[in-house]
Formats: structure tokens, sequence, C-alpha cells
């Protein structure tokens, strides 16, 4: 979820029911799947470089994802939380939504990990462009260089 000041209310801007959704991804990136491993992939707007799952269930990825045409915007405190290992059970998914109606999973808990949950370790970074005010207005440099 995205809080975009220090008091905004749960649940915030969901943008995302997943790590992976937020990378405009599924399934685990593909680990969660007949697969059984992540799928890296690239596009001009997010992807997945990096993938690794050792076989005590740590992790580790590197992902992208470019706000262009949905920005998201802090101010006052915000901050972008995601939770780590969601909890399955009373008939619904790890992400809180009921199980259809005679789901082979629909008794089934949330399989463990087999460790802790531990803190998650993050690195981001940010950039912005503003345009200028009042539209494209480039200075001339001296040798006919326009910058």
């Amino acid at each position: 979820q995205l809080y975009d000041t220090l008091d905004t209310a749960f649940p915030g801007l969901v943008v995302g029911t997943g790590l992976e959704d937020y990378f405009d991804s599924s399934y685990y990136f593909g680990a969660d799947t007949f697969l059984k491993q992540a799928q890296p992939f690239t596009s001009p707007l997010a992807g997945l470089t990096v993938f690794e799952r050792s076989t005590d269930g740590q992790e580790r990825l590197s992902a992208y994802r470019f706000h262009v045409s949905d920005p998201l915007a802090f101010a006052d405190g915000g901050r972008l939380v995601w939770q780590v290992g969601g909890v399955a059970g009373g008939g619904r998914t790890k992400c809180g939504v009921p199980l259809p109606r005679g789901s082979a999973h629909e008794a089934a808990p949330a399989p463990n990990v087999g460790r802790e949950l531990s803190p998650v370790n993050v690195t981001a970074y940010g950039w912005t462009y503003t345009w200028p005010a009042g539209g494209a207005d480039f200075a001339q440099e001296p040798g006919g260089i326009t910058i």
C-alpha cells in the first residue's frame, strides 16, 4: 500500500496484492507455477532481472518499476509498505479474498516456510523530472550547442 502522507489511514492506496503484482507479474514471478522457478522478464516499465531462491527459503531478487503514467507522490513522511508472509485459513486466500466454493484449496492452510519471517532489506532509487515552466525554453551555448 502507498501511504502518501504520515497520517494517511489504512489501507492507503493499494498498488498491488503481492510483491510480484507491483512489478507487473503474477504467481510469484512464475516460481509458484508448475515451472517451479521464476521467469526473468523485461519491459519498458517493469521487469525482473534476478531471482534466486535457496533450499532454506531465502530469496534474493532485483526488479524495477517505472511510474511514468501513474506517478506515486509522497509528502510529509509518506511510505510504500507491503506485508511479508500472508496467512491463509478460514476459507480465504493469503490476500484475504474468499476462496471459490468447492476449491481444492478451500481448507488448506498456508504452507509453512520452515523459518521465522525476517525483515526485508530494500534498496530503492527514485528519479523525478520536472518540465520547465512555460514549456521548452532552451538556452543557446557558445559554439551553437543547444542545451
